[in-house]
């Protein structure tokens, strides 16, 4: 009968719809006066755009979003700052150090970071 294999299949399907989801969201704003937000771990980019703009404050933009990864930000003397994301957090607060010297910051330091869920 088809009818047993129908109820088996929309109860799976329901299971799947009422399972917990991913939180796998995250983003970086920054604002040149050192404000830094962060947010990972999130289940959808609005909510995590909406975290990183509450923990950071007034004057600051949206530097990226990423999903599945490690991000760190860097802030340095002179409004310098750096960003990166990559597969592990040091390899992203290194990538982050660098990227502030080279926007110009002096004593550059990892002001924010963190992983996000893998999936």
């Amino acid at each position: 009968m088809k009818f047993p294999r129908i109820i088996a299949i929309l109860a799976m399907m329901a299971e799947l719809l009422s399972a917990n989801p991913v939180f796998a969201e995250g983003a970086i704003a920054a604002a040149r006066d050192g404000q830094v937000g962060l947010s990972y771990n999130y289940p959808g980019r609005r909510s995590a755009e909406e975290r990183a703009f509450e923990e950071c404050g007034r004057g600051c933009r949206l530097l990226t979003t990423f999903r599945r990864t490690c991000a760190a930000v860097a802030t340095g003397e002179r409004g310098g700052y750096g960003w990166a994301t990559r597969e592990n957090l040091r390899r992203a607060e290194e990538a982050a150090l660098e990227s502030c010297h080279a926007e110009g910051g002096r004593r550059c330091r990892v002001a924010a970071r963190g992983c996000d869920e893998r999936g």
